[in-house]
This record gives C-alpha cells, structure tokens and sequence, in this order.
C-alpha cells in the first residue's frame, strides 16, 4: 500500500488548495447474500428511495482517496480501504491501536474514518486538506451543525 502511495505522489498531478494535497474520505454499505461471511453485519440503509429496505446485510467500507488531475477535470485516485464495522477480532489480529476521541477509545464509523485518514497524511508526509462528509466531522466534533 505505500509502495502504491509512492507511485500515486511521484507521477499523478495532485490537486493542491493552499499547498495542501486533497483527500477524500467516504464510506460504502456494500450489500451480501451471504449472512455468515466473515464481517457481515445488519447494516441502517439511509435512503430516500421508499423502495429499498431500511436494513441490508453487508460490508461497511470506509475509503481514503486523493484528488487528482487538471481543471477541467478533477478525480479521486483510491489510497486505501478497509472494513469499518463488524471486524473488531481482525483489528485484534493485527494487533491495531483502537482510536481515541478525547483521550478515551472509542470505535465508530467516524472514529475509524479519522484514524485511517491521520494515518495517510502521516505516511505521506505531506499538509493535506480532508474533505468528507458532515457525518464524519459531527461525530469527531470538529464540526457545528
């Protein structure tokens, strides 16, 4: 995943906003068949469409990308992801550091979604500006509604 990092800042045209690389950050409920699969989880669907259940069984994905390209056309090149609910023996397993908000762990979509985001502009070394959704900076209080 670095090695794709080092490819990604030496030969992609990095969009900058005042010397500061862009990364986004989003989530995705990917929905399963299968209900016994490793990290599978009864997931909230939100959505507008009255059509769709209110529940799915599926994988929450949680995405870093970094924003690429020229004026007219700006795209997220994916930096990494990685399953956000339901997954808290693999977090175990590689022995990974819960996130903390305010000094105390605390495992949440949003929690998850800012560690993983520290995580990247700490290996790329570089100022980067985030930008997600309300959902992830209300939860991290960085945000007034």
């Amino acid at each position: 995943m670095h090695r794709w990092w080092q490819i990604v800042m030496e030969r992609c045209p990095l969009t900058l906003i005042d010397g500061r690389r862009v990364i986004a950050g989003d989530g995705i409920k990917i929905s399963k068949e299968a209900e016994k699969m490793p990290g599978v989880k009864r997931l909230h669907q939100e959505s507008d469409n009255s059509g769709k259940a209110p529940y799915i069984y599926g994988h929450h994905w949680g995405v870093i990308g970094i924003l690429s390209g020229w004026v007219k056309k700006i795209f997220c090149i994916p930096l990494c992801a990685e399953l956000h609910e339901g997954v808290e023996t693999l977090r175990k397993f590689q022995q990974r550091a819960q996130p903390t908000v305010d000094a105390q762990a605390k495992v949440s979509v949003t929690s998850l979604m800012a560690a993983m985001a520290a995580a990247v502009v700490s290996a790329l070394g570089k100022r980067c500006l985030l930008v997600a959704r309300r959902l992830f900076c209300r939860g991290a209080g960085v945000c007034n509604p």
